[in-house]
């Protein structure tokens, strides 16, 4: 039988080893979780900085993706963070002077610099895509301002693999890119459900683009071949695209198109001899049923200003003016299709901005549904006379631009349901995310 001496004398030998045993465990624990960490799947990140040199205006996106690794992550790339910023006017507003397109995107560059880690600068891309501004630009304008922003970028920190790829993007790029962007937002790109799929309407400036899946391989031939894509993204995401780009028919084109003016490839612009005339000096002055006769404005296009009158004496001008609308809209032939119309639309761009000057959207909102008609609705007050806005003269134009695209253009039912956003969960809505994702997909034409 153990005294009480040998009992205690075990007791504390055993708390002399226990700090031993425990520092023993800890290391061992320590050991374990570093070990898991280096063979357990980590994130990766990169940055992408897409400069987006809009007929309006330029703007910069630097976005900040996850890439979870490992076989259960499919390839997903999570957008993790953005900064954006802008500025007036657009780089084709420099033709005359085109090494000042290239500072006038320093603050934008700056803004770059200052939203990517230095640690990161050698292997973020820059995406650089100048869209219908430049497009409209006679050739030789369009590639001083391009040969003056290559240099512009070539001294940035960033990595530009081809400084040939600095040019004007295609109508179909900026479709297809706006349509990636959409999905990806929404978190539909992974989605192999083609009735989730969505038709995107981005109203620029300049051009207008409308993007939709094509859900049966003999629905092909309702299109024109030119006008159908593939695009694969990641190992195994296939879809079948249709995409258009109508160049002429953005916003501030439409309005030019609507008071008389046409803008021709090459940036020449010709004019109604019936809507304009030419003032003694020389300068043209445009005549428009759109506004009344004791009202004129003046019109900014690239770097022409015109002199628009009123011709009409009606109190209500939307009749008059939404025929001459019409005419316009009509003259696009675009395209009509129960593949586009059956499918959620998402309009962005000048679409929310149209939406926004006429109240339809509260100025703290960033995406509302509305119905096709309410464009037309907010024309019935903003063509009266009394409800013209001097800040924004030309929104009863608009708003029936808008709803002839909607309606005579791609044949949408009064009643029909619109996505019209800037944001998407929180993120800006354009072709910006597609470019920055351009390394996770490709597209070739479909036939």
């Amino acid at each position: 039988m153990k005294t009480a001496k040998e009992t205690m004398h075990r007791f504390l030998l055993k708390l002399s080893i226990l700090p031993t045993i425990i520092a023993i465990g800890a290391i061992s624990y320590t050991y374990i979780v570093q070990f898991h960490e280096q063979t357990s799947p980590q994130p990766q990140d990169f940055y992408s900085v897409v400069f987006d040199a809009g007929s309006t205006g330029s703007r910069v996106t630097v976005f900040h993706f996850l890439k979870p690794e490992g076989k259960d992550q499919d390839s997903r790339v999570i957008l993790d963070k953005e900064v954006f910023h802008s500025v007036q006017p657009g780089i084709s507003f420099y033709a005359n002077k085109p090494s000042d397109a290239a500072v006038s995107l320093t603050s934008l560059m700056n803004t770059a610099i200052k939203n990517v880690p230095e640690s990161y600068y050698n292997d973020t891309s820059i995406n650089f895509k100048a869209t219908a501004g430049l497009r409209l630009l006679p050739e030789d304008k369009a590639l001083a301002i391009l040969h003056e922003v290559k240099y512009f970028l070539k001294r940035s920190p960033f990595l530009i693999s081809d400084l040939d790829k600095v040019t004007v993007m295609s109508g179909v790029e900026e479709g297809l890119l706006a349509w990636v962007s959409v999905h990806f937002l929404l978190d539909l790109i992974w989605d192999d459900n083609i009735d989730n799929s969505v038709t995107t309407f981005d109203l620029g400036g300049g051009s207008t683009q409308i993007t939709f899946e094509v859900s049966k391989r003999e629905l092909f031939k309702h299109f024109d071949e030119e006008d159908l894509y593939k695009l694969t993204f990641g190992r195994d995401l296939h879809f079948n695209i249709f995409t258009k780009s109508y160049l002429g028919f953005g916003l501030k084109s439409a309005r030019l198109g609507v008071l008389g003016g046409q803008e021709g490839r090459n940036g020449q612009i010709t004019y109604d001899p019936v809507k304009t005339k030419r003032s003694p000096s020389g300068d043209i002055q445009m005549l428009t049923p759109c506004l009344h006769t004791q009202q004129q404005y003046n019109f900014t296009h690239g770097d022409k200003i015109y002199l628009v009158k009123g011709t009409n004496e009606n109190h209500d001008m939307l009749a008059e003016c939404q025929k001459v609308v019409f005419k316009f809209v009509d003259s696009a032939k675009i395209v009509q299709s129960e593949e586009l119309s059956r499918r959620d639309i998402n309009l962005f761009s000048y679409f929310f901005d149209v939406a926004r000057w006429a109240k339809l959207i509260p100025w703290k909102d960033s995406h509302e549904v509305l119905q096709v008609q309410d464009y037309l609705m907010a024309a019935q007050k903003y063509c009266l006379v009394e409800h013209m806005n001097p800040k924004h003269p030309y929104l009863c134009i608009d708003l029936l631009y808008v709803h002839s695209l909607l309606t005579v253009g791609i044949g949408l039912h009064p009643e029909k349901l619109l996505h019209v956003e800037t944001k998407i969960r929180g993120k800006e809505v354009s072709w910006s995310v597609g470019a920055a994702l351009s390394n996770e997909f490709t597209y070739s034409k479909l036939l």
